[in-house]
């Protein structure tokens, strides 16, 4: 029979395999794969990365620590945002969007913006 510790390690382990960190074979015992897995768990999580079973990552996996045997409910997620309007752009377009230099730039950089766009396109 498996103690509450073991069957922690054992949802964690199935836990990790769903999502693609885990590779062995689900047993409930704690092995260097394991922790190698909950390590990569972390990382791409945004946790601190132990390789331990912390409470930060079993809440992050949406499990308790108590070795109940349930999952711990998990916090709903937030609803999708509404979609755009055809004339608005993304607030992630924006963030991705370099600001267009000063125009007395111009005057340090050797011809004026205008001018290198219409040459460019003279070039083409």
């Amino acid at each position: 029979m498996l103690t509450r510790a073991d069957q922690l390690v054992e949802r964690v382990q199935q836990a990790l395999k769903d999502q693609g960190f885990y590779y062995g074979e689900v047993t409930g015992e704690m092995n260097a794969n394991v922790t190698a897995a909950i390590r990569r768990y972390q990382i791409r999580n945004g946790l601190q990365v132990s390789g331990e079973l912390n409470s930060e990552t079993l809440q992050s996996l949406g499990m308790d620590s108590s070795g109940s045997g349930r999952p711990a409910t998990k916090p709903a997620s937030p609803s999708p945002a509404a979609p755009l309007k055809p004339d608005e752009q993304s607030p992630y377009d924006r963030a991705n969007v370099a600001p267009a230099p000063p125009d007395w730039m111009d005057r340090f950089v050797g011809l004026p913006a205008r001018l290198r766009k219409a040459e460019s396109v003279v070039r083409e």
